[in-house]
Parts: structure tokens; sequence; C-alpha cells
């Protein structure tokens, strides 16, 4: 879309495969969406994983009260975070800047926000359980909103029984929380006369109609938004606009949903099926986009002589690329710097970090 089309790595490669996922974001259309303190779970989230485009992101975390608005894994990964001790992070490989941030934080209480009650929450219960283990944290929901509705299926019912086991008093030895708040939805952020968050009205809402009964606003100086993921379109492919997503069939790109293949394209991940399931779900997903690839590749005769060769013209634009070779290069590098600093790994943060690893910045 860029430094390269889509067309010209067609005319370069047998068959092209975009697994570009939902790095977008679902809107949240509420007055003071736009204050300091207001953030994105995608701008967190990349900012702590290390990505190159969010290098220079920060986040103040010198406040006492945060709310993450969200009930999916994206949105207790967020919370998870937050409230870890920084200690209990220094061996992983989260990028330095956020673990500095969270060095010099002083949130003790983290709100978890759900429109709707747990049993419709997106979360696993593998996300719940790995909150109880945050050293130094309490984890509490209000048994009133634990609903052990009947007939409910395994993974519901394992979800619910997680959520239980912090359905009980606050211990007042434990000064650190998060909080679950199902069936609230947010109306509007507040701020100082500074222009920064300082609090958050929510409206409680009753029955499958959503109706707002009433209103209560949280004291909070941080607001993280996990309200979903989008995809975004992808120069020259066809888009689904009501989905997100690329339209597909068993992998196979689509010209337009319910459509016919495009000849050599495919599809896997969130933007083949939208921002759903984990690492296990991604799996079977990209399976049955290889077995697709797979056949089309023995019913074909060949390709023949491609009418572009890819390397040379990169080299003819002077675009720089990281090969595989560089990519292992880089993986090494980081992997020993990790090393010699005690964590499974230290990223290279920016492009041009990478590039002078490589000899070529």
């Amino acid at each position: 879309g860029r430094d390269l089309t889509l067309d010209e790595l067609l005319a370069t490669q047998d068959q092209v495969v975009l697994c570009t996922g939902a790095h977008g974001d679902r809107t949240l259309d509420i007055p003071g969406v736009g204050l300091r303190g207001s953030h994105s779970a995608t701008e967190f989230v990349a900012s702590y994983n290390g990505h190159p485009d969010h290098a220079d992101d920060r986040f103040d975390l010198a406040v006492e009260r945060a709310a993450v608005i969200g009930v999916g894994n994206v949105a207790l990964d967020v919370a998870r975070i937050l409230m870890s001790d920084p200690r209990d992070l220094e061996t992983t490989d989260i990028a330095e800047p956020a673990l500095n941030a969270l060095r010099g934080g002083r949130i003790r209480e983290c709100y978890v926000l759900g429109r709707r009650g747990p049993a419709q929450a997106a979360f696993t219960p593998a996300e719940v359980r790995e909150l109880g283990l945050i050293r130094g944290l309490q984890v509490l929901v209000n048994p009133e909103e634990i609903d052990h509705a009947a007939g409910v299926d395994r993974m519901t019912r394992m979800k619910l029984e997680s959520l239980s086991r912090f359905a009980v008093p606050p211990d007042p030895k434990v000064d650190r929380r998060i909080k679950f708040r199902f069936g609230v939805s947010p109306l509007e952020l507040h701020g100082d006369a500074t222009g920064r968050v300082v609090g958050l009205t929510l409206a409680h809402n009753e029955g499958v109609a959503q109706a707002m009964t009433r209103t209560e606003r949280l004291d909070v100086g941080l607001v993280i938004r996990a309200v979903g993921y989008r995809g975004v379109p992808v120069a020259g492919a066809p888009f689904d606009e009501c989905r997100g997503t690329i339209p597909s069939e068993n992998g196979r790109v689509l010209d337009r949903p319910a459509g016919d293949p495009v000849p050599r394209l495919y599809v896997a991940g969130w933007i083949k099926r939208g921002p759903t399931g984990v690492l296990g779900t991604n799996k079977p997903d990209a399976s049955e986009t290889v077995r697709s690839m797979s056949e089309d590749r023995e019913a074909s005769s060949g390709t023949g002589a491609f009418a572009l060769d890819l390397v040379p013209l990169l080299e003819r634009r002077g675009i720089r690329f990281v090969s595989w070779e560089d990519w292992r290069i880089l993986d090494a590098l980081e992997l020993e710097r990790g090393r010699r600093a005690g964590r499974v790994r230290s990223k290279f943060l920016r492009r041009e970090e990478f590039l002078r690893a490589l000899g070529t910045g």
C-alpha cells in the first residue's frame, strides 16, 4: 500500500496471503473522549509491546484510579499490565519506556467496565484466572452481578466460575484492587481546567433492552478504551465495510462479499474473520487457508515467468527492506541484549535503531 502495491506483489509471487490483523479501533462516541489521559487500547498495547509506530507514545500513570472500558481479553490484559508490580515485569520483553512509566505509576484501583453481564463478556476463563495471580492485588466482583443462569455453554460456565472466586469482601490488608463492574455504560468523560481526565459518568443498564435507570460518577485519572478492534482496508484488495474484514471463503479472497475468488490471493487471521478469538482460534483458521492454497497450487498448471522480480524492484526504488536473514540477526541481537539485562528479550523500538544494528541505517 505504500512501498509496494498489491498488484506488484501478485506479479512477483505465486500466492499472496493478507494477514494484516485488525489495528483500527471501534469508536466510543461520548463527550470528553479526546481529553488527555483518554487512550485507546490499541495505542497502549502497541506501546508496551514495543511497536515502532508507537515508540514515542507516553502514558501518565501517576494517578490513583484508572478505568478500562470493555471486558474482552484485551481489556483484561491492559488491566493486568496496569496493576502488575513492575518488578514482576522486569524479566519480560515489555518495552522499557512502558516499564519506566509503570515504575513511576501510582494506580491503586482499576475499574473494568462491561456494558452487559458477565455471561456476555468476551474474555476467556484463563485471562480472568491470570488476574488472580498478580502479587499484592485483590480482584473484586459484586456477587449480585454473577449470573449463574441455567443452560449456558461450558465456556460461559467456566468464565462465571472463575469470576465467582473474586466475589468476596475487600481485604483491608490489600491496597491495590481491580474492580469488575457489569451492566454499566460510559456516558461522559470529565476533564479539569487543563484538559485532562478527572472523572467518568456511568449509566446503570437494566434488562435486555439496556434501559438506563441511574447514573454514577467515578473519579479516575486514566481511561483506556478497549471497546473492540476493526480491520483496516488493504489498498487494492476488496473490503467489507460492514464487517471490517476482507471478504473470503475458506481463506480465498472474494472480489466482493459472497462474490467470486480473486486468483492467488488469500487471507488469514482477524482481517479474515474479524477481531475474535485467541491464538488457539488462529491455528485452525490458518490451517483452513493453507489447505485452500495447497488445493489451488495442485490444481494450477504453474504460473510461468513473473512480470516483476521483487528484490530488484525494491532496490531500484531505494527501499530498505528487512530480509528473513536480517530478521534472524535482529532476533539474535534482541535475545542477547535481553540476556545481558536479565530479561527474556530487549527489543529494538525504532526502525532506525534496528537498521543501524544491521549496519545499514
